[in-house]
């Protein structure tokens, strides 16, 4: 079921590019905004690659543990972030469900769908992700040494608590409900299918942290070839790469994740049965 939710996830993707891609960008520009200030503000701290030294909140989060602004922009970019890809999730379950029942797919509609969920999924957001406040706030002011020493422990437990809200947006979207109802839906449909649920997390760590840590290491890697040179700027080139590769791999895990609820329900609840008995009905009465 986790590889099927990415497989169908991919072939939406690729039929429906421009309207994924636009939409999302349309939600997730204010973030790729503030992750530009925060790169342009370690740019001021760094003048090359090799100035920097690898670490988890580097590597995952493109920031290095530090204070005062530093750390205030960090703590802001990770809440946004996973605000946002909570709003691109119900995007792309309304273009999904508008693909799904043969109606011509554009961005404008599901984007109005969402903005009319919008208080819904951020109040779903918040209750059921009301542990990336610490979270985060942890990840942007302990030192690299330390938070590679919480990393796997910290990632087990972060892991388990995703994967009871990984449908949360497809839920609030596809049912209309209520914040609170929405998350314990989405639990019981997360409960429901336990080891898929958390298959599917790990393959989205695998697949989008692994897309995401190679679209922003393209140009350090095209640097180390010799085939240019960023020089002072090559940070800057990073953080625009890092950019990139949120407008790819946001709506790709969204996507992956409206086809897991979908799937979901299917498996527990028949759903696909009963949207094919309405169909069938609805045909023989035509």
């Amino acid at each position: 079921m986790a590889l099927g939710a990415f497989d169908a996830a991919a072939h939406v993707f690729q039929r429906r590019a421009r309207a994924v891609v636009l939409g999302s960008a349309t939600i997730l520009v204010p973030t790729i905004a503030l992750n530009l200030v925060l790169s342009l503000i370690a740019f001021d701290r760094y003048s090359s690659f090799d100035d920097i030294a690898a670490s988890p909140a580097t590597v995952m989060l493109g920031i290095d543990a530090a204070s005062g602004v530093e750390s205030l922009l960090g703590y802001l970019s990770i809440v946004t972030s996973s605000l946002s890809a909570a709003l691109v999730g119900g995007y792309v379950t309304a273009l999904l469900l508008q693909e799904a029942f043969g109606h011509e797919v554009a961005a404008a509609s599901p984007l109005r769908t969402m903005l009319r969920r919008l208080p819904k999924l951020a109040g779903a957001w918040l209750f059921g992700h009301i542990w990336v406040l610490p979270a985060a706030l942890i990840a942007v002011n302990v030192s690299s040494s330390a938070l590679g020493a919480l990393l796997i422990p910290a990632s087990v437990v972060s892991m388990l608590l995703v994967t009871f809200t990984v449908v949360v947006s497809p839920t609030i979207v596809t049912e209309n409900l209520r914040p609170v109802e929405g998350v314990r839906r989405a639990v019981r449909l997360a409960r429901s299918r336990f080891g898929s649920s958390f298959g599917f997390v790990i393959i989205t760590v695998v697949v989008g942290g692994g897309l995401r840590v190679g679209i922003t290491a393209l140009p350090r890697l095209a640097e180390s070839t010799g085939l240019i040179s960023f020089g002072s700027y090559g940070w800057i080139a990073e953080g625009l790469a890092g950019q990139i590769a949120v407008l790819v791999v946001v709506p790709l895990v969204a996507l992956a994740s409206a086809q897991l609820y979908l799937q979901l329900r299917a498996e527990a609840e028949g759903m696909d049965i009963v949207m094919a008995a309405d169909e069938a009905f609805a045909a023989s009465r035509r």
